[in-house]
C-alpha cells in the first residue's frame, strides 16, 4: 500500500494534505473519482465556490501524480 496525499489548491494557494491516505496503488486514486465528483456536486448545489479548486495528489515522495480540478466534474 502506498500513501497518497489529496492538496486542494485554490489558485494560488494550496491547503495541504497532512495524512494522507494509504491506497494500493494509482488507480485505486483514479477510481476516487465518483467520491469527488459527489463532493463538488454537493458543494455547487450549497453555493460554495468551485472556480479554480482542484485537488493536487501528490504521492509518499511528494510528486504531483494527478490534479483534478473541480469544475471538471460539473459535465
Amino acid at each position: 500500500m502506498a500513501r497518497y496525499f489529496f492538496h486542494i489548491r485554490n489558485t494560488g494557494a494550496c491547503e495541504k494534505d497532512d495524512e494522507g491516505f494509504e491506497l494500493p496503488g494509482i488507480e485505486a486514486v483514479k477510481n476516487l473519482r465518483m467520491a469527488v465528483r459527489k463532493l463538488v456536486m454537493h458543494m455547487a448545489t450549497h453555493g460554495e465556490p468551485i472556480v479554480g479548486l482542484s485537488f493536487e495528489v501528490a504521492d509518499e515522495k511528494g510528486d504531483i501524480v494527478l490534479v483534478l480540478p473541480f469544475e471538471s466534474f460539473l459535465d
